[in-house]
């Protein structure tokens, strides 16, 4: 009896969200927010039945159902739902193989490699029949891309989160230091993966031209002044003036946000 309770609750509870969708197509559950957005910049947010706890509302769908994330999807719910397709990264394989016994396909994406993630916008458009909005979005991304670069860029830190007196940093073999590159910056270190922790006294070593401080929220809740000062303790470092601050909440997600990424990292890129 308790069971049919819960169940009717549920039941209930995801009829008071989101309305059932009328229009033909695929019915998707994205539980990765940088899926989320690629699959609202293609053009297919009204194909979205629930979404994972972590990503940003939906424009003109404010009530989807949040199913947990993709390590901990509430898979009752997500079997109420009837999705044609269960969006995760390459992070939730078990996940998926929950997904394939209940009977539900899923498709796992790379938030590794740079060159990965840009690929994830074209098998977005197949699954999601968007192919020349994909094709769209990609070459407007490459275009920032530089060609060929004759001069090295700006020796440049990438830190994206600070951890008692370690500074992590992005590196060249992830997304985010490759991005980078790919628009004119030299990123340091080189690194054995996508993001590395170090001291402030090693990265001084490193004699960077700049460090770019990048953090994944709106804008004027950090403070460059703060920062800086904080740098400034440290002897050797960079000036001041070389020390700056990047504020967007999608700055550290690879999804359809790559394009004003690339934007705002190539403006750093050129020496004088």
């Amino acid at each position: 009896m308790a069971a049919r309770l819960s169940l009717l609750t549920l039941l209930f509870l995801l009829g008071c969200t989101e309305p059932v969708r009328t229009n033909e197509g695929p019915r998707i559950i994205s539980l990765s927010p940088a899926a989320t957005s690629v699959v609202v910049a293609l053009g297919a947010a009204d194909q979205l039945v629930g979404i994972s706890r972590f990503c940003p509302e939906v424009p003109n769908h404010p009530n989807l159902p949040r199913l947990g994330g993709f390590i901990d999807p509430n898979l009752e719910a997500i079997t109420l739902l009837e999705p044609s397709l269960v969006i995760l990264t390459t992070s939730g394989r078990s996940t998926a193989k929950n997904l394939k016994r209940l009977g539900f396909e899923s498709l796992q994406l790379s938030e590794a490699g740079l060159d990965g993630v840009i690929e994830n916008y074209q098998r977005l458009g197949v699954a999601l029949e968007r192919q020349q909005a994909a094709k769209d979005m990609t070459e407007r991304l490459r275009s920032l891309f530089v060609k060929q670069q004759t001069t090295p860029g700006k020796r440049t830190i990438l830190v994206f989160a600070h951890e008692g007196g370690r500074f992590w940093l992005a590196t060249p073999k992830g997304w985010l230091g490759e991005l980078a590159q790919r628009v004119g910056l030299t990123v340091i270190p080189e690194g054995d993966k996508g993001f590395q922790a170090m001291s402030a006294e090693a990265i001084v070593k490193l004699e960077p031209d700049q460090i770019l401080e990048l953090r994944g929220h709106s804008a004027g809740q950090s403070s460059l002044t703060k920062i800086r000062a904080l740098w400034a303790r440290f002897p050797g470092m960079i000036e001041a003036q070389d020390i700056h601050l990047i504020e967007d909440q999608e700055i550290l997600q690879p999804g359809a946000s790559l394009w004003r990424t690339a934007q705002t990292l190539r403006s750093f890129g050129k020496n004088p």
